[in-house]
């Protein structure tokens, strides 16, 4: 992985300059309204104990994310039809506070929440790169369809990618891939359903290079239809390999 500071001095100026603006301009707890806090440098808009108090998404399937009782296993979907995806890796689940910050991302424009996340996810993915040492070529949005887009004003996953591949020097690659149907609502879908919603939901853009290793991002995975139909998309274009990065996986209905 590139280091983000070339020299060791430029490290120390940055983390000096955002202690003088956290000082000047202290961050907010977005969940309570207390002091925020300073993260790896970076001034973050959450408070030390709604912080610890985050759900983590720690024992999980290290193929789908989905949450397991046992950490490094395959669930038994994953055994039984492998995704299209090598992994995905979702540190939070969507539980209480992350699936109130999502939500107001997603439908109240709270944008501020998609710099908290981001940063959030970028701190998380620090721990990730030191055991799988994969840093991919390009980071792909999951792309709107443009009339959504329209609706909503931005691509949440843009917004919350944003931060980390600043951090990580990762292309976001926002030209590769679009999305040609305008798919219903996917929140009421069962998995079958969702499946079948998004066949043919996206496309290549003709005379775009892709890139070997690319990372999906997704503001949360629920069954892993859109990011698998994504992904298939992606490798018959030429993509190797394909992972998935989220904020939060849903976790099975009933856990």
């Amino acid at each position: 992985m590139e280091p983000l500071y070339r020299l060791p001095w430029q490290k120390g100026l940055v983390w000096f300059r955002q202690r003088l603006l956290s000082s000047i301009y202290p961050p907010l707890c977005l969940l309570c309204g207390a002091e925020g806090q300073l993260v790896s440098g970076d001034a973050v808009d959450i408070c030390e104990a709604c912080h610890g108090a985050l759900q983590l998404n720690e024992c999980c399937c290290y193929r789908c994310g989905v949450p397991l009782t046992t950490s490094g296993e395959m669930c038994g979907s994953c055994l039984n039809k492998p995704p299209r995806f090598e992994t995905i890796y979702a540190p939070f689940l969507y539980k209480a506070d992350i699936k109130r910050l999502l939500i107001a991302l997603k439908f109240n424009r709270k944008l501020s929440h998609a710099r908290l996340l981001g940063n959030l996810m970028a701190e998380k993915l620090a721990d990730h790169f030191v055991a799988n040492r994969l840093m991919p070529d390009a980071i792909v949005p999951v792309p709107l369809h443009p009339k959504r887009q329209r609706e909503r004003g931005y691509n949440q996953a843009l917004e919350l990618v944003r931060p980390l591949a600043k951090r990580y020097k990762i292309p976001i690659n926002r030209q590769l891939v679009v999305r040609k149907t305008a798919t219903a609502q996917q929140t009421k879908l069962s998995a079958d359903e969702r499946r079948r919603n998004l066949r043919g939901a996206f496309v290549v853009n003709e005379g775009c290079r892709v890139p070997r290793h690319i990372v999906i991002f997704d503001d949360v995975v629920t069954t892993g239809a859109t990011v698998n139909e994504l992904a298939k998309t992606l490798k018959r274009a030429g993509a190797q390999r394909i992972d998935v990065w989220a904020i939060a996986r849903v976790p099975k209905p009933g856990d």
